[in-house]
């Protein structure tokens, strides 16, 4: 075999004798066969003659044949891009038409607009004055309506007040043809002037009241005048005794007839026996009032004398309860400090003090345990449901 070859087929000789008649040379790489006069060229990047050679032209061939079906493609794609762009062409140029034809419409209709706008314009002018008008119109009837509507209720308010003013003037007159002026202004023997600064000196629950009661209560007063009088007197004197006789004319809600003493009549009697005698019921009323005026300097010492000692009760009572409070204010700091050693949380006496509302009376003072159940809870109560031992415990810290 020749120098760097090796085959299992025993061609040793014959490769060798094939390298004895080559010659190998360069530029350009190739080989001389002498002998059979063959020269054989090499150097090319791919086989030109065998198999390889025949694969490689066809696959050459291949590609050649799949690059004109590329181009034979994009020529066809081309073709229709340009059928598109010709087809869109044509759309523009129909799109352009129409778009002239629209503009030739828009522009004769915008001419066409313009003189209705014109003809609009002077018929909205019109509208505009003519609803003013009927603006106006309706606000003048509406306010005609108003006014008539307006003066009817107030013809039917001064005749619904016409009427009431008849009625009030007829039921005026009833009653006061049924008050008998004449009569009691007789009774009463003195000017209107006088009888409104009298009514006006009383109190408002009399200045309120109707006419007939008023009435009724000077009847109430003058009886109760004779009756007094009678009382007072063993034997009633004559003039007396015949208009004592005669106070029942003045019943409850009898209204005077004719014939029928009046007030002034009936009471003439009472007046002369109290004018005689008022120089003595002068004396008396001085008396009185001296006898109540020593009497009222007793009361104010006595009260002066009362307040001072209600000052001093006070301030024993307060100087007691600050000594009590104080003994239970002991007692609860030491209740506290025994709640906390045995593990508590904290326990307190909470004292109400009630003074007695007389020196004689009853001091009442109400102390009641608590404590707290849990850490940061209230005080409660030990009346409150409680664990029964727990209660048990806090007697025995009470008691200690």
């Amino acid at each position: 075999m020749p120098p760097g070859l090796t085959a299992e087929v025993r061609i040793g000789r014959f490769l060798a004798a094939l390298a004895s008649r080559h010659e190998n040379l360069s530029e350009p790489p190739r080989a001389l066969d002498t002998v059979a006069g063959i020269t054989v060229v090499g150097g090319f990047e791919t086989a030109i003659v065998g198999r390889e050679a025949q694969i490689m032209a066809a696959q050459v061939a291949v590609r050649e044949a799949d690059a004109k079906v590329e181009e034979a493609r994009r020529s066809v794609r081309q073709a229709e891009l340009n059928e598109d762009l010709a087809a869109a062409a044509c759309a523009r140029a129909r799109a352009a038409e129409s778009l002239a034809i629209d503009h030739e419409e828009a522009a004769r209709l915008d001419a066409r607009i313009s003189v209705c706008d014109r003809h609009t314009g002077s018929l909205s002018d019109e509208e505009e004055t003519a609803l003013e008008a009927w603006q106006s119109a309706r606000l003048l009837a509406s306010h005609h309506g108003h006014q008539v509507n307006a003066a009817k209720m107030a013809e039917e308010r001064e005749t619904r007040a016409v009427k009431d003013a008849e009625d009030k003037l007829k039921k005026s007159c009833t009653e006061r043809d049924a008050l008998h002026f004449p009569y009691w202004r007789d009774g009463w023997g003195d000017t209107i002037e006088a009888a409104h600064r009298l009514l006006d000196e009383q109190d408002a629950s009399v200045r309120r009241l109707t006419t007939k009661r008023l009435r009724n209560r000077a009847q109430e007063a003058l009886k109760e005048a004779f009756d007094a009088y009678g009382a007072d007197v063993d034997e009633l004197p004559g003039d007396v005794r015949a208009m004592f006789n005669q106070r029942d004319d003045l019943a409850d809600g009898d209204d005077p007839i004719a014939g029928s003493l009046t007030f002034q009549e009936l009471s003439r009697p009472l007046p002369t026996r109290l004018d005689g005698s008022a120089e003595r019921d002068a004396t008396t009323e001085t008396t009185v009032r001296l006898d109540r005026a020593r009497r009222q300097a007793t009361v104010d010492d006595l009260e002066i004398e009362v307040e001072n000692r209600t000052g001093a009760l006070e301030t024993i009572q307060d100087m007691i309860e600050h000594s009590i409070e104080g003994h239970f204010a002991r007692m609860s700091e030491a209740l506290n400090s025994l709640d906390f050693n045995r593990g508590g949380y904290g326990a307190e006496l909470h004292v109400v003090s009630r003074r007695p509302g007389a020196a004689t009376s009853t001091w009442q003072w109400q102390v009641s345990p608590r404590w707290r159940r849990v850490r940061d809870g209230k005080m409660i109560n030990y009346r409150e449901v409680a664990n029964g031992a727990q209660v048990k415990v806090y007697a025995v810290q009470v008691l200690l």
